[in-house]
């Protein structure tokens, strides 16, 4: 067993064997493809022929087209949900099976993003981004393509999750997502905390932090204008969340005083 601070996205090509977290077991084979994400506890043991790819990652590093993958339902479902969801007692994992044809395709993909990575020729690091999110949006699809209900339920929270994403500037009620889902908040709640442990409006807080931190780092915007493109209405309510989450002023983290805890 080992974690890591990046996440891995799994792609089995042949042989089978088994991947194991510190809840769960699950036999897995060719065509399934899986995502592990960083700081979870996993291993795989019994294989049999096993040949996979594996792709470590970090969304946060990457310069990726986030406005439009970020729109995709099927996405969070594989990178997010489904990985969330896998761990809890109450919920079946539910792994993308890929078609001999789907395998194929996403094969040949990796397979040229690892080449470009290990030839290294100019330009070689935007290829390999932009065949990762070929290779992103392609399972995307194929997740979207799934039948049965565990995978039909991650795509209605994956489609609050986009919603979220187009909509984190406004006044965001949990009546709106739980519509979005077509379930009662009270499941929506549940749902999201099995997947993601927290309920929607913890996470539509969690993004909006996420996106001051990245302006207060890389912008020489005013707090003011900090509060209001990531979504929070006052800047004084700001400032106050900010420092009850992270133990310092928005200002003082800007100044490289106080890390964030």
């Amino acid at each position: 067993m080992h974690t890591h601070d990046f996440s891995e996205l799994a792609v089995v090509l042949d042989g089978h064997g088994w991947h194991v977290t510190t809840d769960s077991k699950y036999r897995i084979a060719a065509g399934d493809v899986f995502v592990v994400q960083n700081n979870a506890a996993h291993a795989y043991e019994g294989c049999e022929r096993i040949d996979l790819y594996n792709v470590l990652f970090d969304t946060s590093k990457l310069n990726l087209p986030a406005s439009d993958l970020y729109q995709l339902p099927a996405y969070h479902a594989l990178f997010s949900l489904e990985p969330g969801i896998r761990n809890t007692a109450r919920s079946s994992h539910h792994f993308l099976t890929l078609s001999r044809h789907d395998l194929a395709e996403i094969s040949s993909i990796l397979g040229r993003a690892a080449d470009e990575l290990l030839r290294r020729q100019p330009g070689y690091q935007g290829m390999a981004v932009s065949l990762f999110v070929q290779a992103a949006v392609s399972l995307s699809r194929c997740y979207a393509c799934m039948e049965g209900r565990e995978s039909g339920r991650l795509i209605r929270l994956g489609r609050v999750i986009s919603y979220i994403e187009q909509n984190i500037l406004d006044d965001l009620t949990l009546g709106q997502m739980a519509g979005v889902a077509g379930v009662s908040a009270s499941t929506l709640n549940r749902s999201f905390n099995d997947a993601l442990g927290m309920p929607p409006m913890e996470y539509v807080i969690e993004q909006r932090f996420k996106r001051a931190i990245v302006l207060l780092k890389d912008t020489d915007a005013t707090i003011t204008q900090v509060a209001c493109r990531s979504g929070f209405a006052d800047s004084n309510f700001f400032a106050r969340q900010f420092r009850r989450r992270f133990g310092c002023s928005p200002r003082e983290f800007r100044a490289g005083r106080y890390p964030l805890r």
